[in-house]
């Protein structure tokens, strides 16, 4: 049986809603009426707070002010931040330069003369963005927001376990046998395993999203999350043994 999938309210709550079915074997799939990017504009409608004129969602500076007045970027869903498609797999290469851009536009140099409210949230939406960089950058992150923008959590502590029994003493032989390697080759060895395991699960996960289908997705995501654990315990058992 598939792993247990829960449908949360999530940012897109009021604007689309999320339906779950049972099929014959067992497994919750979960399909959103909207994707979530519409829903992410039309949750948006924005206005200066200076000078109350309208703006489109998701602008950064309201051009009417003179000199033009920075925004809040606080609840603005990170694929719109950077200016992307929701998507299991980005182009790191884009996400930094579209992170660096922002950076520049957000740098105190450029408000330390504005006044007390410009200058905080420019260093409120200079940390948004660099948590929400940090989020889109790491495979795992990505796809437990992506998730959550349809209002499902599977990797949460209560819900990012595996059912699979064969699936779990699969993990559990693994990680004994990172635990007691101490062979350099031997670590590289798996860690070439692992990262295969690991483009497979990524690979699974964009067509699964592309189908709609959020109860594979769930598995999977649960499948990466375990592995990106097995990933980081190479990692320092490779330290360790140096």
């Amino acid at each position: 049986m598939g792993s247990m999938l829960r449908v949360i309210p999530g940012p897109c709550q009021g604007l689309g809603r999320a339906m779950v079915c049972r099929v014959a074997a067992g497994r919750p799939r979960a399909r959103l009426l909207r994707p979530p990017r519409a829903l992410s504009t039309a949750a948006h409608p924005n206005s200066c707070w200076r000078c109350g004129a309208g703006m489109a969602p998701f602008t950064l500076t309201c051009e009417r002010c003179s000199p033009p007045t920075i925004q809040p970027m606080a609840g603005w869903p990170l694929f719109e931040l950077f200016d992307t498609e929701p998507a299991v797999r980005l182009d790191l290469g884009e996400l930094e330069r579209a992170f660096k851009n922002l950076q520049r536009k957000l740098h105190p140099d450029l408000f330390h003369q504005r006044s007390e409210e410009e200058q905080e949230l420019s260093a409120a939406n200079s940390a948004l963005v660099n948590a929400g960089y940090q989020t889109l950058r790491h495979p795992l992150e990505r796809v437990k927001y992506l998730l959550s923008l349809h209002g499902i959590e599977v990797l949460a502590e209560t819900a990012g376990t595996i059912s699979d029994p064969t699936l779990l003493m699969e993990v559990m032989e693994i990680r004994d046998e990172i635990s007691t390697c101490t062979s350099g080759a031997a670590l590289r060895k798996l860690a070439d395993a692992n990262a295969a395991r690991l483009e497979a699960l990524m690979e699974a996960l964009e067509r699964h999203y592309g189908a709609g289908d959020y109860g594979a997705i769930g598995d999977s995501a649960i499948e990466l999350q375990y592995f990106s654990k097995i990933e980081e315990e190479i990692s320092l058992r490779a330290d360790m043994v140096g």
